[in-house]
């Protein structure tokens, strides 16, 4: 009898593969193979031990109700007797069905050739049979894992199972310790994690600070070549670099716990630094479909890992069973539908499979059995380590994703998407088919599948990037098997969930969609933290804040671990209730339950982390453990759409460190909202993306001042939740998820400089204020003093500060005014921008604020006689002048010409005027000694001096010192040290009262203990102090009776550091005796002005040079010169830092210590200052050059000069500068270090791995993806082909070394291959140039060994890219270069912002070829050369042109190697004096005139409209070898079309005409609205012959049931616009535009709203005529062709002297000119023959068949006439046309003899088929010179070159030329 087979679908068994489906038949014969003897479980030489070594393995029916426990050669323990093997629970009664009491019971088949084993075991009485017994049929194969027994049926008495184990596999890598991977739960529910056992390697699930953390499955990890550092057995490693931990290996079972599954990995061993044995806890948790995750770490204390992994495997599994071949299953979406197998016999057969006791099992291959996606939608992926998640735009409920496309599609559909899911069928995609992905809905609604979703997203080999494939859409051609498919690309786009697909691309047959979506979910998940417990993942763009999560007044959430300890928990607060209140701020507190005794197990804080979906707070400095370890705890919080507050959950404890987990809904992030619309109505789509604000941008603000009192002001984001919002108070009043939030702003009066009247303001403590608030109750109270003093930053802001007045707090009001530059403004006016604390910050744009600018040096008198003073403008140094009048001598003016005065020592503004005093004679006394009176401030003595405000200034150098940045406005900065936590903040006092005391400013606090605060300072006895370089501030008055009789007290010192702002805060030094508390705080502020330059260089045989690591931003190098009591101070490419004793001239890099100096104003002395060309070659020597020291004395007008002679030392690490002499005015040091070495030198221990990193900017570049093992081919078009591979030997080649890098092959002759160099993986940098050099080839004419270079050029278009040949040199060396997106760093704009205008010079970038400039100089050094460019990207490989690589410019002269001029570092500019555009190119080659300088590239576009992008010409070299090109190009050109008043339109940029008078007729053109009741009347260039009433003088009317509107000829048309990219033109009216667009012949009329109204227009007559023009060169108008010879222009024929001749169907044109022959100077008869092959020219026949001609007599039958052509006919048609035929040919006989014989060939061709007719038509002609015909400039040019002028190049073919005809179509389109 056949039994129907129930099938389970299983995670672990549904993949991408095909089900297998079984067909078993049943009878009631049974038949045993052989008898096994099992006491050492063995069958056969087969061990089972892997298996028995476990009690039991689990079993359950199909539909649960019976239960099942085996033990293999074992007994089972429990419910059965002793002795059973097979036990079956049914109900509450347990029954034998496998005995092992009797060997005898036991029956053994074995299939050693499948790998398969059939144990048959004997058990009790039979229930249904008393004659028969019980038995179980196990089926073992061979499989991966340990697997685990399934039930397949019971039927006479016998239970049927099958395992698919390891354990009876032969030949195969065992495990060193593997646990089932599987459970059934009391329910007889089963859970399987199997499918997620690996083979080979692990699952990465951290990887920081150098550290990669891997898992397996339920086994150990087997090595790959990422995990082959894991130890051997262990199930779980972390590694770095050599050092390995083993974090354990597998423990028991699989565990069921609520909610999850536990694995548990313990090690036997305890690795340095771990106090304890390491084990690891992974918990498996069931998420909602499609919520699978990576392995998350949630905890790693002491060696103690925690893992949580969210991931379908872990849900159970589902049986689905049904009658009628249909599975289905909505919840795991599987539709699986065999019914067709019953009806196609084309879809596959059954094969036998085998037989098992009179069971037949069939297998059958077919597609019904697969699913088309995969039952874990997984839609995320990890790729070398990182993770990319793209399950926040998975739509699961609401509406799909709908794609935005061109401007310009006209299809009028629509495309929706979702992302690893169907479609949900709602609003117009509820027609789209159920499975489709991808579907398109075009204008008349019928809905296309464009794709299935097969699988989740995946990195494409080629081009990187994360895309995502939806296959078998809709058959996409008919008549063939072609189905429709999607690619999505994925591109990372910070901080935007908003922004949808975007339709790329569409192939020509409609088979395949591309789509391009920037997205934030396509970043690298990466770990973030944050502060006030908010944090912010900036690349999703997502924020979470805790805090509504904080209990308040002491309250806390419950937590138990099941046993004897309560757990309390606060989040970002202290839990302050009893008894947990008398601990020091815990975060979380253990309160046992039998004497309420607790524990601090972490003081609170409010730092956050973020990674991959999980928050992680952590408390840590709680109570000392057991091991005199503090307490710590962690709380991951993770997302929980449906539970909403949620609670902590107790985890586990681990030594002192406590762990929980929280499920909360207020960590999930809100679901992106797509911020694109499509208007239901015209099918119009709108994009408002770039109107949200992310990340660190503003809110849009919107102010309503309607009411005098106060200011609302609105803050408003656009389809996403606002930025953070702060406001007066310090607080953030808007909710995190608000999208719209509302402030209220109270009004207030300021004076800029003065006071304010009483009656405008009221006084502050009877002084009149200058600033005061406008409160809502009328009141006015002042706010700040008419105090202030004015700065000035670097940045180009003028900062006004008031002094405001005292609240009652004790804290102090300012108002900062700061004013920025706004020149198009007349004065402009304050505005209020924010309230921070008590700080009023007002923003003020006025011109006043703009720095001084050089004006123009040029001027003119009344004669018209021009003067120009700009020689004697200043750029280094200002004119320097004596005062010499009577009493004013001791004066020194600084002026500079036409530009602001250069900055002056001393002087703190820029252009501000200095005075000093000269030395002045006093008188000489009687022993002949001389007194001179000398004022100056250089004599002042220096004093320690106080500052206020927080600034204080340097008195030696009058540097102001402003600390005001680093105060805090809304929190304090927490310094812990030991059981304290002190409280600090500058500027003011604490922003958290510190013991309730307003004025304090600095606490000392107790984590844990909240009543503990003591002061230590206060900020009105604050007193910031600047002494000889040091900084400090000091708070005293804190609290007394420390240690009985000290007064608390803190210090503060700012030291330098060039490298950081400060703002993470200062770090604790110690406490002194005298209860002061020192603190040192690192921060820029603390320095001077100072200087940074390039550290690199260049020498002359490439090698290049970086000392940038011995520059230092904290600490200065010392050398001291004992003898002659000298410290010497020394930097690296930067100022020197400033400290203590050590306060150098400012800028300065290299300072001289006068040890025996006191006075600091002659101590310090200034021997060299950062310059820009500071590290240098001199004869062959590295060396640092400092210029523009101090003054010099031993050489007048020179200044000190320091010059390091740097030697390389690989062994030489930390070193300093020695042997130090003078030469002049010039201070001389040696110094050994491996700083000097070259990089290339440096970098060599580093290759080998197909890897190389820019020095200068960090970036590694890897090009191991190239690998290929199929090579790559490069033809050198010489008859041989190069196999080449990339970092990897070649694989298929004829070469027969196993090493071969590149093989070359012969193509001809005797077709022999060679070895043209051997493979490396040392991949190089050098100067910008990325390469591989292949050596050690096969000899090549008996001295040269072959060798390969292969240079990598970046192509950010160019994907991979792939090889070109270029050329080889003498001694076979072969070049090919490789343009490829991987050698790029980063896109270098290739546009200019100009105002409101971007100017894009992208038109003239090839991507093929390149531009040739020509040379206007008659130079040698430019002689016989050709000038080879590219605009804004490298130039393209050019054939046999050896341009060095990377160079976006270069040069070939004949005899010499091609000279790289510059390659593209910038983008280009504008040039503020001329406003042309300017685009430079550097560090070119050396220059041959002087190697020691670089060749650079300087190209200047200006506007030249025109049909031409023009060319470039070379018209100057400078001194410093920079070529200066300039460029006429219509590029450049942004101005408008402006119409004529005869209606003809010339498009200024490139001299196009449009003329639209053809389109005026006699009566309007009538359109109908499409939207409303009207028509409109249109007549184009005039007005409306007969205008209905109200419309006269009108060239437009609209008109409706009862008005009539026009446009007046006056009110347009005004001007025209063009797109060049389509040709479409708009013409403008006052009221509306008409855009005519080309070349179609439909009509499309569309309205507007609000008294606009547009047209659609498709014409003809806007079509523009594409013209080449291969050179650039201006003819002149009238030429037709000329010839251009250098710089000459020869005029060699006129279109108003042509004739045209047709002559055996050859056209033939002449042109005239009146030019000199320029090869015969006098005579003017020079004849130009050129031939031109074109289809324009050929006869078109027209085939006209009237039917076939029957030749028999058969005659038609039914209606009585015939048919067909009568017999008799024949020969009267062929009358006819012989006399027709004879009648042309005496025609062109007599017209002309020389057709006789063209038109008998003709003749012949026309009688050899009688059943067509056949007529011939030429094109148009144009018409002769006799034509009044208006030329037109955009007349076509073509450019033919003269094979024998080899100095004129081109690089395109010609182009075929365009049919002129005239189109008359467009009136009756129109009608």
């Amino acid at each position: 009898m056949a039994a129907s087979r129930k099938k389970y679908v299983n995670n672990s068994q549904i993949n991408m593969s095909c089900f297998t489906v079984l067909i078993v038949f049943i009878s009631c014969c049974m038949n045993f193979i052989s008898t096994v003897y099992c006491d050492e479980c063995k069958v056969n030489g087969i061990s089972l031990n892997q298996l028995s070594r476990f009690d039991y393995w689990d079993a359950t029916s199909k539909n649960g109700n019976i239960s099942y426990r085996i033990h293999l050669c074992g007994s089972v323990q429990g419910e059965c007797h002793s002795g059973t093997s097979v036990c079956m629970k049914k109900g509450d009664k347990s029954y034998s069905i496998g005995n092992l009491t009797d060997p005898s019971n036991i029956t053994v088949g074995v299939n050693d050739e499948i790998g398969e084993m059939w144990v048959v075991l004997k058990g009790d009485q039979c229930l249904e049979d008393k004659d028969e017994h019980m038995n179980s049929i196990i089926n073992l194969k061979c499989g991966n894992t340990l697997g685990s027994p399934e039930y397949l049926e019971y039927t006479a008495c016998t239970t049927y199972f099958e395992w698919i184990t390891s354990a009876v596999c032969k030949n195969i890598t065992v495990p060193e310790k593997e646990v089932p991977c599987y459970l059934i739960d009391d329910q007889n529910e089963k859970y399987d994690l199997s499918p997620l056992i690996k083979l080979k390697g692990g699952y990465m699930v951290d990887s920081t600070a150098g550290w990669d953390f891997y898992i397996n499955v339920c086994r150990d990890i087997t090595a790959d070549t990422k995990t082959t550092n894991c130890p051997k057995g262990s199930a779980a490693c972390k590694f770095n670099g050599q050092t390995v931990m083993n974090l354990g290996q597998p423990h028991g079972r699989l565990q069921k716990l609520p909610g999850k599954l536990r694995l548990t990995y313990l090690s036997e061993t305890t690795p340095d630094g771990c106090t304890q044995k390491p084990n690891t806890t992974i918990d498996f948790i069931c998420p909602k479909t499609g919520g699978s995750k990576d392995p998350l770490l949630v905890s790693d204390f002491n060696c103690q890992y925690y893992i949580q992994w969210y991931t379908e495997r872990a849900c159970s599994v589902k049986s689905i069973t049904n009658n009628s071949c249909i599975l289905h299953n909505e919840e795991r979406n599987i539709d699986i539908d065999l019914t067709p197998l019953t009806k196609s016999p084309g879809v596959g057969a059954p094969r036998f499979d085998k037989e098992i006791d009179c069971m037949y099992l069939f297998e059958w291959d077919t597609s019904y059995a697969c699913l088309d996606h995969p039952v874990v939608q997984e839609c995320r992926i990890n790729f070398n380590g990182q993770r990319y998640d793209l399950s926040p735009l998975v739509r699961r409920t609401g509406t799909n994703w709908e794609v935005l496309q061109s401007e310009g599609d006209t299809t009028g559909s629509q495309i929706y998407i979702n992302i690893c899911n169907d479609l949900i069928l709602q609003g117009k995609a509820s027609t789209c088919p159920p499975d489709a992905s991808v579907c398109l809905i075009d204008k008349e609604g019928t809905s296309h599948n464009l794709g299935k979703y097969s699988g989740g997203p995946i990195i494409d080999p080629l081009s990187k990037t994360l895309q995502i494939n939806y296959t078998n859409g809709d058959i996409c051609i008919k008549g063939t098997n072609r189905r429709t498919y999607s690619v999505i690309i994925f591109l990372c786009k910070p901080g935007d969930l908003q922004s949808g697909p975007v339709l790329l691309d569409k192939s020509l047959d409609g088979c395949v969609y591309i789509f391009e979506w920037h997205t934030a979910a396509a970043c690298v998940l990466t770990k973030r933290n944050g502060v006030n417990c908010r944090v912010s993942d900036t690349y999703s763009g997502i924020n979470f804040d805790l805090n509504r999560l904080t209990k308040s007044a002491g309250g806390y959430y419950n937590a138990t671990n099941g046993g004897e300890y309560d757990y309390r928990i606060n989040v970002c607060s202290a839990v302050s209730a009893k008894p947990c209140g008398t601990n020091t701020n815990p975060g979380v507190c253990q309160v046992k339950h039998v004497d309420n005794r607790s524990y601090n197990l972490g003081q609170y804080n409010t730092k956050l982390s973020y990674f991959d979906g999980m928050i992680n707070l952590t408390y840590a400095n709680g109570d000392l453990y057991n091991s005199g370890r503090p307490r710590k705890t962690e709380i991951a919080f993770m997302c929980d759409l449906d539970i909403g507050v949620g609670n902590p959950a107790f985890i586990e404890e681990s030594s002192n460190a406590y762990t929980f987990i929280w499920s909360t809904s207020y960590v999930c992030p809100t679901t992106p909202v797509e911020c694109a619309v499509t208007d239901p109505q015209t099918n119009q789509q709108y994009d408002l993306s770039s109107l949200t604000r992310k990340g660190q941008q503003e809110n849009w603000a919107i102010e309503d001042q309607q009411n005098s009192k106060y200011t609302l002001k609105y803050y408003i984001n656009v389809c996403r939740f606002l930025n953070t919002v702060t406001v007066k108070d310090g607080s953030r009043p808007c909710s995190s998820f608000a999208s719209v939030c509302g402030t209220k702003i109270q009004n207030g009066t300021l004076r800029i400089c003065g006071t304010l009247k009483e009656t405008d303001c009221d006084k502050i403590e009877g002084v009149e204020s200058a600033v005061c608030e406008v409160l809502s109750n009328g009141s006015r109270p002042g706010l700040a003093y008419n105090r202030q003093y004015l700065e000035f930053s670097d940045d180009g802001k003028t900062q006004l500060t008031y002094a405001g007045r005292r609240l009652e707090n004790g804290q102090l009001v300012n108002v900062k005014i700061i004013f920025q530059c706004k020149k198009n403004l007349e004065i402009g006016k304050p505005v209020l921008s924010s309230i921070l604390e008590h700080t009023y910050i007002f923003t003020f744009e006025t011109p006043l604020a703009c720095l001084p600018e050089p004006v123009d040096c040029l001027v003119q008198d009344s004669n018209g006689n021009q003067y120009d003073l700009s020689p004697l403008a200043r750029s280094s140094v200002n004119w320097k002048v004596i005062d010499t009048r009577g009493g004013g001598s001791d004066h020194t003016y600084y002026i500079n010409v036409c530009r602001p005065i250069i900055a002056i020592n001393g002087s703190s503004f820029p252009g501000m005027l200095c005075i000093h005093h000269n030395p002045t004679f006093e008188g000489e006394t009687e022993t002949c000694e001389y007194t001179f009176n000398w004022q100056t401030p250089a004599a002042c003595p220096v004093q320690r001096v106080i500052g206020s405000h927080c600034r204080v200034t340097d008195p030696l150098y009058n540097v102001q010192f402003d600390f005001t940045p680093l105060r805090k406005s809304s929190i304090d900065y927490h310094v812990h040290f030991g059981e304290y936590d002190y409280l600090l903040n500058i500027c003011g006092p604490l922003v958290n009262k510190c013991n309730g005391q307003a004025d304090s400013a600095a606490c000392q606090t107790k984590p844990g203990t909240p009543s503990y605060q003591v002061i230590t300072g206060l900020n009105s006895a604050s007193r910031l102090v600047y002494d000889s370089g040091e900084i400090t501030l000091t708070y005293s008055g804190g609290k007394d009776s420390c240690h009985n009789k000290f007064e608390r007290s803190t210090i503060i010192t700012f030291v330098c550091d060039q490298s950081q702002k400060g703002f993470g805060g200062p770090n604790y030094l110690n406490e002194s005796a005298t209860c002061t508390y020192l603190f040192e705080w690192p921060t820029s502020l603390a320095c001077p002005p100072y200087k940074i330059g390039d550290c690199s260089a260049r020498d002359d045989k490439g090698n290049e040079y970086d000392l940038s690591s011995l520059a230092s931003t904290k600490t200065n190098i010392e050398f001291i010169d004992h003898f002659q009591k000298k410290k010497y101070l020394i930097n690296v490419c930067r100022s020197l830092v400033h400290s203590k004793g050590q306060t150098c001239p400012p800028n300065s890099a290299a300072c001289i210590v006068d040890l025996e100096q006191t006075n600091n104003t002659v101590k310090f002395h200034n021997i060299g200052e950062v310059n820009e060309n500071q590290v240098i070659f001199l004869d062959g020597k590295l060396q640092l050059y400092y210029s523009n020291g101090d003054d010099c004395p031993i050489e007048p007008h020179k200044k000190f000069a320091t010059r390091i002679i740097l030697n390389c030392d690989q062994n030489a690490i930390d070193t300093h500068p020695t042997g130090h002499f003078m030469v002049g005015c010039e201070h001389r040091f040696v110094w050994y270090t491996k700083a000097a070495c070259s990089l290339k030198d440096t970098q060599a221990s580093d290759s080998g791995n197909c890897t190389v990193k820019n020095p200068r900017s960090g970036h590694v570049f890897d090009l191991n993806s190239l690998a290929s093992d199929s090579g790559y081919e490069v033809d050198d078009n010489r008859g041989h082909k190069f196999k080449i591979n990339i970092c990897n030997p070649v694989k298929g080649s004829k070469c027969s070394d196993q090493t071969t890098g590149a093989c070359q092959e012969e193509q001809t002759g005797e077709m022999r291959s060679f070895n043209s160099g051997n493979s490396n993986k040392k991949l190089q940098y050098d100067n910008g140039v990325l390469f591989l050099n292949y050596t050690g080839g096969h000899v090549c004419h008996s001295k040269f060994q072959r060798n390969v270079i292969i240079n990598f050029v970046c192509s950010s278009t160019a994907g991979k890219g792939k090889p070109v040949f270029i050329d080889e040199t003498e001694d076979c060396t072969y070049y090919i270069s490789w343009h490829t997106a991987l050698a790029c760093e980063e896109k270098v704009k290739c546009s200019v912002d100009i105002d409101s205008r971007t100017v894009d010079l992208s038109p003239l970038i090839k991507s093929e070829g390149f531009h040739l400039a020509i040379s206007t100089l008659s130079t040698m050094s430019t002689s016989n050369s050709t000038f080879y460019i590219n605009v804004c990207e490298p130039l393209n490989p050019i054939y046999g042109t050896l341009c060095p690589p990377g160079a976006s410019a270069c040069m070939l002269q004949n005899g010499h190697k091609p000279l790289g001029l510059g390659k593209l570092q910038n983008p280009p500019y504008q040039d503020k004096v001329s406003g042309k555009i300017v685009l430079v190119y550097d560090h070119g080659d050396p220059s041959p005139g002087d190697p020691s300088k670089n060749i650079s590239t300087k190209i200047i576009f200006s506007c030249k409209r025109g049909p031409s992008m023009g060319i470039p010409y070379l018209e100057q070299i400078t001194e410093d070898y920079q070529y200066v090109f300039s460029w006429e190009t219509n590029v450049v050109c942004t101005d408008e079309i402006k119409v004529t008043s005869d209606c003809v339109f010339t498009d200024p940029q490139t001299g196009m005409k449009f003329n639209l008078t053809s389109l005026n007729r006699g009566t309007p053109y009538k359109v109908h609205s499409l939207t409303q009741p009207a028509d409109y009347l249109i007549s184009i260039c005039d007005n409306l012959k007969t205008p209905p009433s109200g419309c006269n003088g009108a060239g437009i009317c609209r008109v409706s049931s009862n008005t009539q509107h026009g446009a007046t000829a006056e009110e347009g048309p005004t001007y025209m616009s063009v797109s060049f990219n389509s040709y479409i033109y708009m013409l403008h009216y006052k009221h509306l535009k008409i855009l005519i667009m080309p070349c179609t012949l439909d009509v499309r009329k569309s309205d507007a709203s609000n008294c606009v109204f547009e047209f659609h227009w498709k014409s003809r007559i806007a079509c523009a005529v594409k013209s080449i023009d291969l050179k650039g060169q201006a003819c002149g108008r009238n030429t037709a062709i000329c010839k251009q010879h250098n710089t000459e222009t020869h005029v060699l024929g006129l279109n108003d002297k042509r004739e045209y001749y047709m002559e055996d169907g050859i056209l033939e044109a002449e042109y005239k000119s009146s030019d000199i022959c320029d090869r015969d100077k006098k005579s003017k008869d020079c004849v130009y023959v050129f031939t031109w092959g074109t289809p324009v020219l050929c006869m078109t026949p027209v085939v006209i068949n009237p039917g076939p001609v029957n030749s028999g007599s058969e005659l038609s039958s039914g209606s009585g006439q015939s048919s067909k052509v009568k017999s008799s006919t024949v020969p009267a048609i062929i009358g006819v046309f012989s006399t027709a035929v004879l009648i042309c040919v005496l025609l062109i006989i007599f017209h002309k003899k020389e057709r006789r014989v063209a038109f008998v060939s003709r003749v012949k061709r026309l009688v050899r088929r009688s059943d067509s007719t056949i007529t011939f038509r030429y094109d148009a002609l144009p018409q002769t010179s006799s034509d009044n015909e208006e030329e037109d400039e955009n007349d076509e040019v073509m450019i033919i070159t003269d094979a024998s002028a080899t100095e004129t190049r081109t690089e395109e073919p010609a182009a075929k030329p365009s049919q002129s005809f005239h189109d008359d179509s467009d009136e009756d389109l129109l009608l």
